[in-house]
Parts: C-alpha cells; sequence; structure tokens
C-alpha cells in the first residue's frame, strides 16, 4: 500500500512539470502560428509557380501583416485571460494556505532521503525565511497576495 502512494505522488511529482512544458510548446506554437499563417498564404498566392498565383498589391501585402497584429492581439488576450485565472485561483485563501505551509518543506528538511530526491530535481532547498515564525510566513504570504492582486488588477486594465 505504502509503495504505491509513494509512486503515485512520484508520478505526480514527474506529471508537473510536463504540464508546464507542455504549456510553453503549446504557446511557443500559438505564437509561430499567429506569425506564419498569414504570411505563409501571402507568400504562396504570390508564387509565380503556385497555379492560382495572382499579383500581389501592396495592399494585400499590409494586410497580411495587418492579420498577424490581429492573430498576436488575440494571442494576448488568451495569455492575460490564463494568467488571470491562475493568479485568481492562486490567491483563494486554501491555495495560499497550502503554499505557505511550512510542514511539506520541514517533512523534506528532517528526512534525508526526501531531500535528496528533492535536491536531484530542484537542486538544494534555499530557504529564505525561518519556517518556525510564523510572523514572517504570514507577512510574506500577504506580500505574495498582494502582488498577485496588483497583477490581476494591470489585466482588469
Amino acid at each position: 500500500m505504502i509503495d504505491s502512494v509513494i509512486r503515485m505522488s512520484e508520478e505526480l511529482l514527474f506529471d508537473y512539470p510536463l504540464k508546464i512544458l507542455s504549456r510553453v510548446a503549446f504557446e511557443a506554437k500559438l505564437q509561430i502560428l499567429s506569425i506564419l499563417e498569414p504570411l505563409k498564404l501571402y507568400h504562396k498566392i504570390s508564387d509565380p509557380t503556385f497555379p492560382f498565383a495572382t499579383r500581389i498589391s501592396k495592399d494585400a501585402e499590409e494586410n497580411a501583416w495587418q492579420k498577424v497584429l490581429e492573430m498576436l492581439c488575440a494571442y494576448s488576450a488568451y495569455c492575460l485571460f490564463n494568467d488571470k485565472r491562475i493568479l485568481s485561483e492562486a490567491i483563494r485563501p486554501k491555495n495560499m494556505d497550502a503554499t505557505w505551509d511550512p510542514k511539506p518543506v520541514s517533512d523534506i528538511l528532517s528526512n534525508p532521503e526526501k531531500y535528496k530526491q528533492y535536491v536531484s530535481l530542484f537542486g538544494p532547498l534555499e530557504l529564505q525565511i525561518d519556517l518556525h515564525t510564523d510572523i514572517e510566513l504570514k507577512r510574506q504570504k500577504e506580500k505574495q497576495r498582494d502582488y498577485f492582486k496588483k497583477e490581476i488588477e494591470r489585466i482588469n486594465l
């Protein structure tokens, strides 16, 4: 039973970085497609070897670039929408409490095997604050919450 729980937690530990990488790859693909698709169409119809090639006016070229700008604006809106959603989720009290809970870090530091596993994945654990000082933890938690709220306000502008 314990082995299956450990295996499951290891799978989750490795799954999270893959989810982050897949989002980065997806967003990079969207950026590239936003720029290339309109230009690809422009170059395809202006290529004399293309069966339906037409003579392309300066306006058509400008329209292709306008389409690129519109697609990048749409992509930016998508990014801002998702950033706002993530920040809004992060500042929920339940999530802030879990983020600033000192117990998981204390568990890692007190267990040499867990610490070794952590270091192999993320590098040495560098603590910026004392885990045993509730006042400092609360101050840093509020500082992070305030920062996230300001970022949400900026997105709302």
